[in-house]
């Protein structure tokens, strides 16, 4: 009896191993700060290192394909803040699933692992979330509104859209408004907010107002019956609120040019369509039992959705999961919860929105650290719409990146870009020349035994420290290099050892 006693407590304890061992959501182990600014994550050399604190002002990582950037920096970066305790969000453009395994596995951290993708387990129902979140500012329409037009941007951007045009503010605002009245509608009239029936609100909506007054619409349009549902539900202090949904159903909206109205509509149409069809339904529609705040747990989070795979199924996925981890994550308390966390895009120019930049200029006080990895410059210009405006954006946003590391390019422009953030100096030439008389001499050669007249001289000009063609000369990892690839680390920091703002790092591939 004892020896089945003993037997049945150790299987017990066997399985509470292994169950503890699973991917899954964690709570916070660790019981204080030990996250401290100054703590060192990987060294840059024997007397700097990445901190804490570098983490948190954001690192960009730059290089052509096959430099070596996602196996050389990228993949100490990642590593060094896996193995520190941070949680994170992984956003994937490519297949890049088996990378992230292994970094877990050689961390220690496969157990805070959670992957989200249509084979695993893991639901998270974006509008209910935000629709029921508790706090200040929870519940509010015009964040939902925000969150699913910050998904429309990335989407239309990445399906060739016309959201880039110089007037697609206009079509940007009238599709928040359109969003902002069916979603008021559908949360007083039917007390919950589904794709399905903001669909139904929108495409049953009036064309005309001679229609809206018209007894037909008003029996058969399901727009008409929320409107009269809302009438006899919403509560006192939501009665300007549902006048103001009456008013754009009523007047505004069936006022539109019929092409304009028609336009809003399809724009509207493009995403609710991706939301309704295939996989998205059942992982962002349905129940939810991973959020976001996961990732202050200290898990790790892939959306393994990657554009290779899924194309714009994968970028609508992608794009409300990065909005609402910004959102959300921008709201805790870092007080009682203060572990770090990041947000990792390798291929970013494929996920970048205008919201992005107000996200950098803010989040450092949240402890987020944001990781981008991209080609060149000219590839992030184009993601926002290639025109002037955008190189500014682009300028602004990476201005907020305070470690950059730029692998081997050969883009003029990213190349003389990164010299030009790296900076000029105080440089001297020296010069030297030897002449000799050749007056009398036979043919207009020297004389035998005749002395050369020379001269030297020092020259003083202002010049790149690091020339834009050194760029190109970086090892780039693989068997010719001996697995070593090269960088240069510019930050908004001298280093200990050189004195400078920059300095070459080299990183070392593992097999």
């Amino acid at each position: 009896m004892d020896w089945i006693i003993f037997f049945f407590v150790l299987a017990l304890i066997s399985a509470w191993g292994i169950w503890r061992r699973r991917p899954g959501i964690r709570r916070a182990r660790w019981t204080r700060d030990v996250w401290k600014p100054r703590r060192v994550l990987a060294p840059w050399s024997k007397k700097s290192g990445f901190t804490c604190q570098d983490s948190y002002n954001h690192t960009l990582i730059m290089g052509a394909t096959g430099s070596g950037k996602t196996s050389g920096s990228g993949r100490t970066v990642a590593e060094a803040m896996l193995k520190a305790g941070y949680g994170g969000l992984v956003l994937l453009v490519k297949d890049d699933w088996s990378f992230w395994k292994g970094l877990c596995k050689a961390t220690k951290r496969y157990q805070d692992l959670i992957r989200f993708s249509p084979s695993d387990r893991w639901r998270f129902n974006f509008l209910n979330e935000e629709l029921r979140r508790t706090g200040r500012g929870g519940g509010q329409t015009e964040n939902i509104v925000q969150l699913l037009c910050s998904a429309m941007e990335t989407l239309k951007r990445n399906s060739g859209g016309d959201s880039n045009r110089e007037n697609g503010g206009f079509w940007r605002d009238a599709l928040a408004e359109l969003l902002r009245n069916s979603i008021d509608l559908a949360s007083m009239s039917l007390g919950r907010i589904r794709i399905r029936e903001l669909y139904d609100i929108v495409y049953s909506a009036p064309d005309s107002v001679k229609e809206a007054m018209s007894d037909h619409w008003g029996q058969n349009s399901f727009c008409a019956k929320c409107l009269d549902a809302g009438a006899s539900r919403a509560a006192a202090s939501k009665r300007h609120d549902l006048d103001a949904v009456a008013r754009y159903f009523l007047k505004a909206f069936p006022k539109l040019a019929p092409n304009t109205r028609e336009s809003i509509r399809a724009t509207f149409s493009v995403m609710a369509d991706c939301l309704q069809r295939g996989v998205l339904p059942e992982l962002l529609c349905g129940e939810t039992n991973v959020t976001p705040a996961a990732a202050t747990h200290g898990n790790i989070i892939v959306v393994d959705m990657p554009l290779i795979e899924f194309g714009a199924v994968g970028m609508l996925a992608s794009g409300l999961w990065k909005y609402a981890f910004q959102r959300g994550i921008e709201r805790r308390n870092v007080r009682k919860n203060p572990r770090p966390v990041f947000l990792w895009i390798d291929e970013a120019q494929f996920l970048i929105t205008s919201h992005d930049f107000e996200f950098l200029s803010t989040c450092r006080s949240s402890r987020v650290a944001t990781v981008y990895l991209t080609q060149n410059l000219p590839s992030l210009y184009a993601a926002l719409g290639g025109r002037q405006k955008a190189e500014s954006e682009v300028d602004a946003l990476c201005g907020n990146f305070c470690t950059k590391i730029f692998h081997a390019n050969g883009d003029p422009v990213t190349n003389r870009w990164a010299s030009e953030m790296i900076g000029r100096s105080r440089q001297f030439l020296v010069n030297a020349n030897n002449s000799y008389d050749t007056d009398g001499s036979f043919g207009g050669m020297p004389s035998w035994g005749q002395r050369p007249k020379t001269s030297a001289g020092v020259s003083e000009h202002i010049d790149f420290e690091v020339q834009p063609s050194a760029f190109g000369k970086l090892r780039t990892g693989g068997r010719a290099h001996g697995r070593n690839v090269d960088a240069i680390v510019l930050r908004n920091e001298t280093f200990a050892d050189t004195g400078r703002v920059w300095r070459l790092a080299t990183f070392r591939q593992k097999r």
